[in-house]
């Protein structure tokens, strides 16, 4: 065993220090899994905070404007109806 010829660093010795098929789809398969889920925490990141905040006042109006308040005897929609 000792005429292995490649010894990485953490012990593992292996004889062909090429990869196979197998080993190769599974990697791009990794990276291809890797990169969708950055995008998807990218995307997240900046849907959520370097968007452009909405005009309600232009989408719903500041006069003739009306909202139901749910619970308005107790806790949160009391606050609200104060």
């Amino acid at each position: 065993m000792e005429n292995l010829s490649l010894i990485f660093s953490n012990g593992y010795r292996a004889s062909n220090p090429h990869p196979g098929n197998f080993l190769i789809a599974l990697m791009v398969f990794g990276a291809l899994v890797l990169a969708v889920l950055t995008y998807k925490i990218v995307a997240f990141i900046a849907r959520n905070t370097l968007r452009c905040q909405r005009n309600i006042y232009r989408l719903y109006g500041l006069e003739d404007s009306w909202a139901v308040v749910t619970g308005g005897s107790d806790g949160i929609g009391e606050q609200f109806c104060l």
